[in-house]
């Protein structure tokens, strides 16, 4: 988790802003220690965004979020949820993590601007019809998508290295359902996907595909 933070910070600040909040933070406590607000100050003085508020759910609470996803009456809107996830079940919880969404729209373009900070909350997106959190698997949360909304990711991910899933987006999604599998989505599900991605032109994204099937299969 802890590397995967530093990671995420990285993408939300952008990594030239986060390299100057790094560099800013060794030199001021050169030879001195050090707390972890310490480095959240350093990186505020230089992004002006209020680090300490976005980062303490993450560093001082344990878990991370599982956000349930699922289209709304709206052609440009989505409902977005989030519960506190072990890496096994989900628990309802009140813990909210400020969880910035970085949408993959249609058009190819990631919108990094929106951030989920409640339990519940929507997403304004170029069309429902097609789209991904958690574009190229920066964030650290597991993502749960309606079966409508599956499907069609199912489906655009079938086209490979000339889907609108990157390598890093079609790997995420297999991990968020080998994740939930036997919990929140069905192991049928998972396997549908496995399936209909077996040709994938990325040995990575194959390799992954085996991981599932053995996990699976062990069971």
């Amino acid at each position: 988790k802890g590397c995967s933070v530093i990671r995420m910070v990285s993408n939300l600040l952008g990594e030239e802003t986060f390299l100057k909040g790094i560099s800013h933070y060794l030199h001021k406590h050169q030879y001195a220690n050090t707390v972890t607000s310490d480095l959240w100050e350093a990186l505020t003085s230089v992004s002006g965004v209020d680090m300490s508020e976005f980062m303490s759910p993450w560093t001082e609470d344990p878990g991370y979020p599982l956000l349930t996803v699922a289209e709304t009456a709206k052609r440009d809107e989505i409902s977005v949820s989030q519960r506190r996830f072990f890496g096994a079940v989900p628990q309802d919880s009140i813990q909210v993590y400020p969880v910035s969404l970085e949408i993959r729209n249609i058009d190819g373009t990631i919108d990094r601007s929106q951030v989920l900070k409640e339990l519940k909350g929507t997403a304004k997106v170029t069309d429902s019809l097609l789209f991904k959190l958690n574009a190229e698997q920066t964030g650290i949360f597991r993502v749960k998508y309606s079966d409508t909304l599956l499907e069609r990711l199912t489906l655009e991910g079938v086209k490979g290295a000339d889907s609108l899933l990157s390598t890093s987006d079609r790997i995420g999604l297999l991990a968020d359902l080998e994740a939930l599998k036997g919990f929140e989505v069905s192991v049928g599900q998972v396997l549908a996907v496995a399936q209909r991605w077996s040709a994938d032109p990325s040995p990575i994204v194959l390799t992954k595909i085996l991981d599932i099937l053995g996990s699976v299969a062990h069971v």
